[in-house]
């Protein structure tokens, strides 16, 4: 299978290769790699593209058409390897910063104190700057304070009169409730009542014109009549009483839902506006860093140094931040540091024999 390769390779010929620009190394006259080029990037970090291929670690390039086919398999896999290399040194060069860029807004805070020698240092416009925005890192904290201890006020008022209204409702509902009870326990008698009547005024009738029976039954139909009429009238007192309840209760209830919307809409305000005090007191807290960040670097590179803890952490981790920015953009160019074309060649001979393996398969099982 293998002697059929270069047979396959050669019925088209592969593309001529790309033109490759010259490295650094190799410029005339000693000139420097463009700025803003990979080239220039690299240069600038001391990697040459000897140590890109290097740490690339691709092999040669293949010469003939035979070669082109490992060449493809060991670029495939060891471009995975390097894509997983560069993704976790980019991660890691990204919690590095975060850490050098910490270590150094605090060793800048150590050399605030300090004022007169890093004056004499020349770094007197940075301590200026630091001065400018720790002002107004100041004033935006008060302002933050400010709008917090408003916000606990109104915040405050606002629960003081849901309480009150939910008092007020409180005894209300109580009475409404008691009402409806006896309003039924009426309503229950009456219809009791109603009905003794209406038995009894059958009773009269069924007695037809007779005067002494009818004389007899006449009382227990008055009596009947009275009683309903004297409950008809307490159930009407009681619905009337009951009435005016549910309508004072309906006004307070209106009163406290409206006291329940005022809470949900200040807390909406309130959190808008303690959220934009603290937004911008975030905003200048984090010019603070950075200014402080710059007089350290500065106070580093001017050889400022005093043995000092801050001033030693802040080496070490701009070092491991360097080195990590160095070994990330190493790997990340390595990625593609393969003969694109030769790849290429060598995956499309793959496919061809997988292709024709394919095609014997489906005639044997055919």
């Amino acid at each position: 299978m293998g002697g059929d390769l270069p047979a396959l390779e050669l019925d088209e010929p592969p593309p001529p290769p790309a033109p490759v620009a010259p490295p650094p190394e190799a410029l005339p006259d000693g000139e420097a790699p463009e700025a803003g080029t990979p080239e220039a990037e690299l240069a600038a970090l001391g990697i040459s593209p000897a140590e890109v291929r290097a740490c690339a670690n691709y092999g040669e390039v293949p010469q003939s058409p035979v070669q082109v086919v490992p060449y493809a398999i060991l670029v495939f896999s060891r471009r995975r390897e390097l894509q997983e290399l560069a993704a976790s040194l980019a991660n890691r060069h990204s919690a590095a910063a975060k850490r050098a860029r910490a270590l150094l807004a605090a060793y800048g805070r150590a050399l605030l104190p300090r004022r007169t020698e890093v004056e004499n240092a020349g770094l007197g416009s940075y301590l200026a700057a630091v001065d400018g925005v720790l002002g107004d890192t100041a004033a935006q904290e008060a302002k933050l304070a400010q709008a917090k201890q408003a916000a606990d006020t109104e915040r405050s008022a606002a629960h003081a009169a849901l309480k009150a209204a939910e008092a007020e409702a409180a005894p209300l509902r109580d009475r409404d409730a008691k009402l409806t009870k006896e309003v039924e326990v009426l309503t229950h008698e009456k219809r009791r009542r109603d009905a003794a009547l209406q038995r009894a005024e059958i009773e009269l009738r069924n007695l037809g014109g007779d005067p002494s029976a009818r004389s007899q039954v006449a009382p227990k139909v008055d009596a009947a009549r009275a009683d309903a009429g004297v409950i008809t009238q307490q159930l009407a007192d009681k619905t009337a009483q009951l009435e005016e309840v549910r309508a004072a209760l309906a006004t307070q209830l209106q009163a406290l839902e409206r006291a329940q919307r005022t809470v949900s809409e200040l807390e909406r305000d309130l959190t808008g506006s303690i959220q934009r005090a603290g937004d911008a007191h975030g905003a200048s807290r984090g010019r603070a860093e950075e200014v402080l960040e710059a007089l350290a670097g500065a106070a580093l590179a001017a050889g400022l140094q005093d043995g000092s803890k801050e001033a030693a952490d802040a080496r070490k981790a701009m070092e491991h931040r360097d080195h990590l920015q160095r070994e990330a953009l190493l790997h990340e160019h390595a990625v593609d540091a393969f003969d694109r074309p030769k790849a290429i060649q060598g995956f499309a001979v793959l496919g061809t024999v997988a292709l024709a393996l394919l095609i014997v398969l489906l005639l044997i099982i055919f």
